[in-house]
């Protein structure tokens, strides 16, 4: 039996595979930042122990989401007025904001920080 850090068991797995497969009671085998199978709770659970076990009965168990589309510039405007809806935040706040005298040296200094943030969000450089 190998060894794996992570098992996340019971769960319901939706692999976004090109079948579209769904697995009712499955299990995902974490080594690092590695999957290293994913099936049947059964069949996966025979083949590896874990050091940390996470039961995710009553969950569903998919793929992290991408933020494909980000604006480096805006890494300095998170949390302002982040509870109004869209139209009045973009011209009431960020819009003034990101047209004041200081903008410019912002976005420089928000793309500083916002650019080894990058890979784990999943954005690349293309």
């Amino acid at each position: 039996m190998k060894k794996v850090d992570i098992m996340i068991s019971n769960g319901r797995i939706l692999t976004l595979d090109e079948k579209g497969t769904l697995i009712e009671k499955g299990s995902v085998a974490i080594q690092g930042d590695s999957i290293v199978a994913v099936g049947a709770c059964h069949d996966v659970e025979k083949r590896f122990e874990a050091r940390d076990t996470i039961n995710a009965s009553k969950c569903l168990v998919m793929p992290g989401l991408v933020n494909g589309h980000t604006h480096a510039a805006m890494t300095c405007f998170r949390g302002i007025a982040d509870d109004l809806r869209l139209e009045d935040w973009l011209n009431n706040y960020i819009f003034p904001a990101d047209f004041s005298p200081a903008a410019s040296h912002a976005s420089d200094k928000a793309s500083d920080v916002w650019h080894p943030c990058r890979p784990e969000s999943g954005v690349g450089l293309e």
